[in-house]
Order: structure tokens, then C-alpha cells, then sequence
């Protein structure tokens, strides 16, 4: 859902250590500075709609004083949608696209075109937990690849709860579409109850952009703490010797 540990707004720092940790990511020409910027989650939950999304656009570029500076102005230059987009009867039709929700998304690639109208980077979401898919089918893989290329995003963030979880063939695909994305792999971290994948999460093995270290964040001091914490084992190259005490 949220995004955890790496691209909080209250994590800044965070994004800076990661940036400075000894894992490689995706060397695509995107996200070379910590992502800023608004996504629909921590606010809206899986409660949005176009009109949600479009208000959000609005408010990152409307003027907030006399010499007209606004949220875009000061680098939060980019919109993401999260949960709440997709049609769930099915989640993927038998070609691989993948379903919208037309009552409340009536035209995704106009919703994007709006959001580059005014200037701002838009973020896409795949491989939800809302609607409980559980058969992985590499047509759904490229399905997913094709749409988000189609519609026009920029960025795109990979969850961990839909039934294609393979963050390597993701990239692989994503990487031979037109279009170069930041990619964000959100499989919660290592050891975590709520997702996570030691397999595709480790020191030194990053095929995407960025990644996060934990499971979601929320508006507790003590929890973004604990989030912050988790990017520890990523801070020495593997099979580094243990620091001095």
C-alpha cells in the first residue's frame, strides 16, 4: 500500500542514506534523487477516482503565495495513484490488460495527459491487494507492462499482494517497452509478516529504481522509527565484515 520506508515525505533522509548504500539499482536514467511528491494512499486509502486524483494535481501546482510558488515549484513535482483503480471482476482480461474501474476511472490515459498538462510526473500502481488475484499468468506480466506504457505514466510501484510477484520479469519487460519508468519494487522488506520476498529483496540485488525496507508506514513517530531502522542490512555490501564496536 503506502510506501513504507523509501519514499515517505517524513523519510527524506532515509532516501538519502539509500542513495549513498552500497546496493545497485536500476541504471535507467530515472529517480536519481529521492522521488517527491503526493501519493493517493496515506489520504484516500483505496477510497479514489478521477476526480480525487485531478484535485491533487491542481493542488501541487496552484500558486500559494504573491510570487506564485506552489508544491512543484518546491520539487513535489509528481502525482502517484494507488490502490483503488482496478476492476476486480476480472482483475486481467484474457489478453493480459488489465481491468480499470470505469466508474471511477472513465479515461486513464486522459487523466495522465492532464497530470503532464500541468507539468507533473504521474505514478502508476500494479499488482494490488484489493481484489485477491491469485493465478500468475505471464500474459498478465506483459498485459500489465503494455497498459502502463500505453496510458502514458512515468513510474510505476509493484506491490506484493496480487499473484505476479516476479520483480525481475517486471523489469525485464518494462526495460524492452518505448518507455523508461522509475520503477519501485513494494514487496515489504525482508522478514516481514505482510509480504515480504528474501528471494527478490537483498543486498546488492536491485533491478528497479528503488525499493522499500519495511511494511507501511502511518503517522506515529515510533512507526517511522521502526521503518527507518529496516534499511540496516542494506547499508554494507554483502559478505561485508561487521563494523568495529
Amino acid at each position: 500500500a503506502d510506501n513504507g520506508a523509501l519514499l515517505s515525505p517524513r523519510l527524506l533522509l532515509l532516501a538519502l542514506v539509500a542513495l549513498a548504500s552500497p546496493t545497485h539499482a536500476a541504471d535507467n536514467g530515472e529517480a536519481l534523487l529521492p522521488p517527491m511528491g503526493w501519493r493517493s494512499w496515506n489520504c484516500f486509502y483505496a477510497d479514489i477516482s478521477d476526480a480525487k486524483i485531478r484535485s491533487q494535481i491542481d493542488a501541487l501546482t496552484k500558486p500559494h503565495d504573491a510570487n506564485g510558488t506552489t508544491l512543484k515549484s518546491m520539487g513535489y513535482a509528481s502525482i502517484g495513484i494507488d490502490e483503488g483503480w482496478a476492476g476486480c471482476s476480472p482483475v486481467h482480461y484474457a489478453n493480459g490488460t488489465p481491468a480499470i474501474d470505469a466508474a471511477r476511472f472513465p479515461d486513464m490515459r486522459a487523466l495522465v495527459k492532464y497530470g503532464h498538462s500541468k507539468g507533473i510526473k504521474m505514478g502508476f500502481y500494479l499488482n494490488g491487494c484489493g481484489c485477491h488475484e491469485t493465478v500468475e499468468k505471464r500474459i498478465n506480466y506483459e498485459g500489465d507492462v503494455r497498459a502502463t506504457v500505453a496510458w502514458g505514466f512515468d513510474g510505476v510501484k509493484i506491490d506484493s499482494c496480487g499473484a505476479q510477484k516476479n520483480m525481475t520479469l517486471y523489469y525485464e519487460l518494462f526495460n524492452q517497452s518505448s518507455r523508461p519508468l522509475a520503477i519501485e519494487n513494494c514487496h515489504q522488506g525482508r522478514n516481514i509478516t505482510d509480504g515480504g520476498n528474501p528471494e527478490q529483496m537483498g543486498p546488492g540485488w536491485c533491478p528497479y529504481n528503488t525499493f522499500r525496507t519495511s511494511g507501511d508506514t502511518v503517522n506515529l513517530w515510533d512507526r517511522v522509527i521502526s521503518n527507518l531502522m529496516t534499511v540496516v542490512p542494506f547499508l554494507q555490501p554483502p559478505n561485508a565484515a561487521p563494523p568495529l564496536s
